[in-house]
């Protein structure tokens, strides 16, 4: 009766037993390597007004169960509230903690694969030491406030969780809310000294090893590459996202961004290796993308974005690695910026035509010149093509840009007539888009040559030495 007055009903310690055991800490030396991890069970009370209490007892009894897993022999587990739970753990680190959670983590998402409830947790921790002490209250409180922060989080994830593994037999892959969840509970319960690395990484042209070799072979060389990527050194999980794609975040702390990428590159190629070994394919590259999390309060979806687009950029890289820095973040702004104010800004005429003059060398006469454009944002910032003809070239605006260029150019000229000055070629560029249509290319700048009165033989179209080629 004794033993039995200090457990609760899921077989932990009671309210009363942790009460007593947090009064003990307290009246301790110190609290010096102490953590504190506080959980709360997610949609207790759905299950208990839908199913009724007695499977709300067997929710709670599951998620204490897989708590129980997680201990080590300095754990100290009770339940203290309807659906929460502590745990102090004694003689510990910060990254014991971490690592506790992603175990819990990992458990529980093979449970839900199956299961007829799936569980979900919100979670808050952090430790006492030497840089960061704190008395056992207020060790309790600031777990507390990260367990909020996660459960506030979590709550605004509208769409369900959706882990399974296929009738395939293909590696379990990761939703996106799942994957944000993720993310942000391990940024949120990060104390100042730690540093983290989200990567993505995909196989290169993998439809291919589907088409030739069958789905059974590239289903092999999925989990064979997850299962490869979960050993990565300081990996605190690794998932397989979509597709064949996979995502992670390792621990990076005390470590330089090359020594990361050295790593990732190197482990990239020792799979690559054993894959070509292991299976029968010739051919076979992977592409990563790596964003350092750096600011805790970026958003989960930007990390997953920016990531995506350095792993695209991988590519284009000979190594297959590529790391999002300032100069690509800048280039991204600038990338929205340019789709998302290029009509406007050529409404508002914000393309300036120059003209480069090309001079005889006989008689140093200008012989012809060159139409060049310029996108002029704001009275003292100026972008020249290369920051934005990409862009256009990508998005198919371009064509719009060209027209435009042509009949600035033609009413140039025609004003020129009107005023009786001489009339010189004026060369113009053509995109390569325009070749996909050049029927309707030619019926626009016949009529814009005709508006304006243009003789065309004072009309040159360039292309580039790219476009000639393809």
């Amino acid at each position: 009766m004794i033993q039995s007055s200090t457990f609760d009903v899921a077989g932990v310690h009671n309210k009363k037993a942790l009460e007593k055991r947090l009064q003990q800490i307290q009246d301790g030396d110190d609290t010096l390597d102490t953590g504190i991890m506080m959980f709360d069970l997610n949609n207790l009370k759905t299950i208990n007004d839908t199913y009724g209490h007695e499977e709300g007892d067997v929710f709670i009894q599951t998620f204490a169960s897989f708590l129980t897993r997680i201990l080590t022999e300095d754990s100290y587990l009770a339940r203290f509230g309807g659906d929460e739970f502590l745990i102090i753990q004694k003689n510990t680190t910060w990254s014991q903690l971490e690592q506790m959670n992603i175990r819990l983590q990992t458990l529980i998402d093979e449970y839900n694969q199956t299961a007829d409830h799936p569980l979900s947790y919100a979670v808050g921790y952090d430790i006492s030491c030497k840089n960061h002490y704190y008395l056992i209250m207020d060790l309790l409180k600031i777990a507390d406030e990260k367990m909020y922060q996660d459960k506030k989080y979590k709550k605004q994830q509208l769409a369900q969780k959706q882990q399974y593994l296929t009738k395939s037999g293909l590696a379990q892959s990761i939703s996106s809310d799942s994957l944000k969840e993720k993310i942000f509970t391990i940024l949120t319960n990060a104390n100042g000294e730690k540093e983290y690395a989200f990567i993505m990484t995909d196989i290169s042209k993998f439809h291919l090893i589907n088409d030739y070799w069958g789905y059974e072979t590239g289903t092999k060389i999925l989990n064979f590459v997850l299962r490869r990527m979960e050993l990565f050194s300081d990996s605190l999980f690794v998932n397989r996202y979509h597709s064949d794609i996979f995502v992670a975040v390792i621990d990076t702390t005390g470590r330089k961004p090359s020594d990361v990428k050295n790593h990732l590159e190197e482990s990239n190629r020792q799979i690559t290796r054993e894959i070509l070994k292991t299976f029968p394919i010739n051919y076979f590259h992977l592409n990563t993308g790596i964003y350092y999390l750096k600011d805790t309060n970026t958003p989960a979806e930007q990390i997953i974005s920016h990531a995506n687009i350095v792993r695209e950029k991988a590519k284009m890289e000979l190594s297959g690695v590529y790391e999002y820095t300032s100069e690509v973040a800048l280039n991204e702004q600038r990338r929205a910026d340019t789709i998302h104010s290029f009509k406007s800004a050529l409404m508002q005429k914000e393309f300036k035509i120059y003209f480069q003059p090309k001079i005889c060398g006989r008689d140093q006469t200008i012989a012809s010149a060159e139409a060049l454009v310029r996108w002029q944002r704001g009275k003292e910032n100026m972008w020249y093509p290369d920051m934005f003809l990409p862009i256009l070239e990508e998005t198919g605006e371009i064509q719009a840009l060209d027209y435009y260029v042509y009949e600035e150019t033609f009413a140039w000229m025609n004003q020129r007539q009107k005023e009786g000055k001489k009339i010189i070629p004026v060369s113009l560029n053509v995109s390569p888009v325009h070749f996909e249509n050049i029927r309707s290319f030619t019926e626009k700048v016949m009529t814009l040559i005709n508006k304006y009165e243009i003789n065309p033989y004072h009309v040159i179209f360039e292309i580039t030495e790219t476009t000639f080629i393809h």
